[in-house]
């Protein structure tokens, strides 16, 4: 990635107001996003996430904040095109197959995996593509984070139930399927909690959480 295609993606995807930028290790970039090492590691080596100072031979290796960001929020961006055109390719493939056949279902065909990762990637692809095309208000912003975190919350909730009736999951797995939900729902609201959104705001998405 060119300095200028860098410069792109940060003004593209700033850092929210009031976030200072920063020089960061990779374990504390693995603690901001919420990943391991390994995977910090893999982005930086062979995923193209831009590197403010290589390592090596006992030098750590250094990054900036934003650079990070802006690189993780396109690649994001692009995962979820790529995942909402495959399906519509699928679908178009079908309706060209079949003109006479029933209304073709985009999901028909899925795992339970694949239909949850299908509609939160359709869901982020939409969300961005209003983002784009208006500047929004900060009541705006603070609508859309709880219109996310309601569908997560709900997806983590019927987790279980499609891991048991669909995938003839065990106990044992349902059972950790729940734990994850619940860490991971409680480390969303932590985040939200201790963003730059008023206290206000993170009083109602406390309450989306617990609802």
């Amino acid at each position: 990635m060119t300095e200028n295609e860098l410069s792109i993606l940060v003004e593209k995807y700033p850092l929210s107001e009031g976030v200072k930028d920063m020089e960061m290790s990779a374990k504390e970039l693995s603690q901001f996003f919420g990943k391991s090492t390994t995977t910090i590691a893999e982005w930086h080596q062979t995923g193209g996430m831009p590197v403010l100072e290589h390592g090596g031979h006992g030098k750590p290796y250094k990054f900036l904040l934003s650079h990070v960001y802006a690189w993780f929020m396109d690649r994001e961006q692009k995962n979820a095109v790529s995942i909402v055109q495959q399906q519509e390719d699928i679908k178009q493939a079908r309706l060209a197959l079949f003109p006479d056949g029933e209304e073709v279902d985009e999901t028909m065909g899925m795992s339970s995996k694949e239909r949850v990762e299908f509609y939160k990637a359709q869901n982020l692809y939409m969300q961005t593509n209003e983002f784009r095309e208006n500047y929004c208000p900060k009541q705006d912003v603070v609508d859309v984070i709880e219109e996310i975190l309601v569908l997560v919350r709900d997806t983590m909730t019927g987790l279980p139930s499609l891991l048991e009736n669909d995938a003839n999951a065990t106990p044992q797995q349902v059972e950790l399927a729940i734990k994850v939900s619940d860490q991971m729902i409680t480390t969303m609201q932590q985040k939200v909690q201790s963003s730059v959104i008023g206290d206000d705001d993170n009083a109602s998405k406390s309450k989306v959480l617990h609802s």
